[in-house]
């Protein structure tokens, strides 16, 4: 999963993508570039959340995003 942010001026939305699945040998860094972008593109500009969730994101989704492969399998394994 990779953080986004959007900004409008007075607004700041925070939000994460749909869970992506990243195959074995695969960059979950480059999986996550157009999160990224678009963080860097329209996160900055809401004062002040966005110059403080922006780097938020940003610093996530190049670390590779965040792993929920547990969460996901107990959810296919519990039916739900």
């Amino acid at each position: 999963v990779y953080g986004y942010c959007v900004s409008f001026l007075i607004m700041t939305l925070k939000r994460s993508s749909a869970v992506t699945f990243v195959r074995a040998g695969q960059s979950p860094v480059v999986a996550g570039l157009g999160w990224t972008l678009l963080s860097l593109t329209l996160g900055w500009w809401g004062f002040p959340w966005g110059f403080i969730y922006t780097p938020m994101v940003v610093v996530q989704n190049l670390g590779g995003g965040k792993d929920v492969t547990v969460d996901v399998m107990h959810a296919l394994e519990s039916g739900g």
